[in-house]
């Protein structure tokens, strides 16, 4: 029963540290700096994608290496699919240009797309553009529900842990008398004088035998 204890107990504490750290993790915010390339063709662009929980917001710029023009969406996961299947999208901000500033909310629980395309005219050009951006909020949700859930795991594990204490405590415990020592019996020596009997104190001497002579 001890043993199965400390077993729930270890366990209670890496799912308690597991859970406080997939929470701590999904709120740190999203950076990245670096240089994106939008392949060639009308068909081609490059995405960022971002799923959150709460509503975030996105800061950054752009800068199209060569000093061609780059289109710059943020859509919400509804737009995205209708961007991506050929249609019009209304996005929650579009920008056009060889550089730029990113400054957009995102509102709510979604998974939200940022995309560089092709600008006019330059759709049969490979286009390398440096991108600076950071995304606060709540997410990805895997990170939010594993956290939550590894929390209440831990926190079942150490409650069964000290339900088991309890019952262990509350238990009778068995008494079992204090054992003697095993200790031999040595016999008095041979040349040990034989004890003389004592007489009673409430009788008394006897008188001698015989009479006067």
């Amino acid at each position: 029963m001890r043993a199965a204890a400390i077993v729930l107990v270890v366990l209670g504490a890496i799912f308690l540290l597991g859970g406080i750290g997939g929470l701590a993790y999904s709120a740190v915010p999203t950076t990245d700096s670096s240089t994106v390339t939008i392949p060639s063709g009308a068909d081609w662009y490059y995405v960022y994608d971002f799923p959150l929980v709460t509503g975030g917001h996105l800061t950054g710029s752009f800068e199209e290496v060569a000093g061609g023009t780059v289109d710059v969406f943020v859509f919400t996961d509804t737009q995205y699919k209708a961007y991506d299947g050929g249609g019009a999208a209304q996005p929650l901000s579009a920008t056009s240009g060889s550089s730029g500033q990113l400054d957009v909310a995102l509102p709510g629980w979604d998974t939200f797309h940022l995309i560089f395309d092709h600008g006019a005219g330059y759709d049969a050009t490979q286009q390398d553009v440096r991108v600076e951006i950071t995304v606060s909020g709540i997410g990805p949700p895997i990170f939010v529900f594993g956290g939550i859930v590894a929390l209440v795991l831990g926190v079942v594990f150490l409650a069964v842990a000290a339900a088991m204490k309890r019952r262990e405590r509350r238990a009778p415990q068995v008494w079992l008398p204090p054992q003697q020592p095993n200790v031999p019996y040595y016999p008095p020596p041979a040349w040990a004088p034989p004890t003389q009997p004592s007489t009673p104190p409430d009788q008394p001497p006897k008188p001698p035998e015989g009479g006067p002579g």
